[in-house]
Order: C-alpha cells, then structure tokens, then sequence
C-alpha cells in the first residue's frame, strides 16, 4: 500500500506552488486551484482521508480500501477556505466545480453499496450553503454515466477507463479501439448554466444544466 505521505512527496508535491494544499496538512491529498481570470476554483477532495496506522500484526488500523471519509480537519478546510471569496473582485460571481472518488452523498447513486462516507453530511451541508457557487460535484467508483440532483446541484459520474463493462445498459468496450477507455473534456459555459462533457471512447458527450 502507498501511504499519504509516499503519494504527496512522489506525486503531488510537484503541485506545490500551483494548487493551494491545506498548509500544514499536505498529506491531506486534498486542494484547490484557482483559475481568477474565469474566476472559477477546482477543487480536489480526499474521501480516503483516514488514519493511516499499522498494528503490530502488520494491517493497518483502518482499511483505506473500504473505510470512506473525509476528516474533520478536512471538512473545516473546505468550510473556511473553498469559499472565502472576500476581498475578491466580483467576489459572488465565482463558480466551483468540486471533484472527489466517491460521491459525496449517496442518495439515488447508481451502484453505489458500500456505505456512507463520513462526515459526506456535513460536507453536503457546507455544499448547500454556498450553492449560488457550486456548479457541480464530478465522482468516480460507480464506473456508470449518470447524472442526478441533489438540493438541485448535479452530481456526475463518469465510465470506467478500462475495457469493461459494469452494467448492461452501459455501452460495450472492445480493446484495441477508443472504447476501450473513456475521458472526459469538461467546459463551462456560465452564461448559459451549461457544463459540457465531451466525451473520448465508449459513451456519448452531455451537457449538464445547473444553477447561475
């Protein structure tokens, strides 16, 4: 298993500098990256964020695998710096697109059985709170195409990028062509309260409606 802190010196603190890490707690894995000129933040949460101890028996104290959270330090970071926008120019006009593994909530997700993600109420309630700026919430795991709202916000998730498939109304994979992977190249167009996905490999391209 690779520990958080093996993931942010090999992989992400590269990023360091670029994106804003909550400082001090870098292994967090969790970020955001400001783009001020379409004044819009992407932001990157950890549902993984857990203990990560070992025990004398040589398991770990908690599964990363199948133990699903966000820490209360995590939560506190999203409250108090995702969405402080004062000072800010046109400060009420930014938009943020929030990304993480697991769906946040599971109400209504297709294939999703593994339980609650901790502390995903109370990030849903942060997420609700400031909903004149989140666009949309993006997830993984499902490996489905699916859109569906909560308190009117999209979540959206995305097929697997292998040439399998999960569900019999999901588009077949062959390898050795595109669909045996799937990308998605995502803009947003405020103006007109459209996400659009163009989609790469199995699938079809969406446009997601939300609030402006």
């Amino acid at each position: 298993m690779i520990f958080p802190v093996e993931s942010y010196a090999d992989i992400y603190q590269c990023l360091d500098g670029t994106v804003s890490f909550d400082k001090g707690n870098e292994c967090g894995l969790y970020y955001y990256y400001d783009i001020p000129e379409k004044k819009t933040k992407i932001v990157m949460l950890n549902s993984i964020d857990i203990f990560y101890k070992v025990k004398a028996d040589g398991m770990l104290l908690q599964n990363g695998q199948w133990e699903y959270a966000f820490s209360d330090r995590q939560v506190d970071w999203f409250e108090h710096k995702v969405f402080e926008f004062s000072g800010m120019p046109d400060s009420e006009s930014w938009k943020v697109v929030i990304f993480s593994h697991l769906p946040i909530i599971q109400r209504g997700v297709k294939g999703y059985v593994d339980g609650e993600v901790e502390n995903g109420e109370k990030i849903w309630k942060i997420i609700k709170t400031n909903r004149n700026h989140v666009v949309a919430c993006l997830f993984g795991h499902v490996h489905i195409d699916q859109v569906l709202y909560q308190d009117g916000i999209p979540l959206i998730s995305t097929l697997n990028a292998v040439s399998y498939r999960n569900y019999a109304e999901s588009p077949e994979r062959k390898v050795g062509t595109a669909s045996a992977t799937v990308f998605d190249l995502i803009s947003m167009d405020c103006s007109r309260g459209e996400l659009r996905l163009t989609r790469f490999g199995a699938g079809e391209d969406m446009i997601v409606i939300f609030e402006v």
